[in-house]
């Protein structure tokens, strides 16, 4: 095999870089196929992490940036693309959950009906 069939097989994959601490540097690399849901990209993160202590949901991720308090997580259903390529792990406390999925309002439940009293 040379190398031209190597870069054949790899075509779709895309590296995505997560920041885990911005002010030491940290950084670390996942590649996962273009257009897996964000969740492929936090099993490769576990399955990378030495200790085996890290667990889905203790990973949350948002697009990287200037860290703040109440940057939005994105949603483990949300597909890779290149817009997803470079993220940052959150702790839990500086994000906001995704934005729900409207969920329809519950049909209302008819009044039961009024039981007739027994003839004297």
């Amino acid at each position: 095999a040379d190398g031209a069939e190597a870069a054949d097989g790899e075509r779709g994959l895309l590296e995505v870089r997560i920041m885990l601490d911005a002010e030491l540097g940290l950084e670390i690399s996942v590649f996962v196929q273009e257009g897996a849901p964000l969740r492929a990209v936090k099993e490769e993160l576990c399955r990378q992490d030495p200790t085996c202590c890290t667990r889905l949901e203790d990973i949350v991720l948002a697009l990287a940036g200037p860290v703040r308090s109440g940057v939005e997580a994105l949603a483990d259903s949300e597909a890779v693309s290149a817009r997803l390529t470079s993220l940052q792990l959150l702790d839990v406390s500086q994000s906001s959950p995704p934005a729900p999925a409207p969920t329809p309002a519950p049909a209302p439940v008819p009044a039961p009906a009024p039981v007739p009293a027994p003839a004297p």
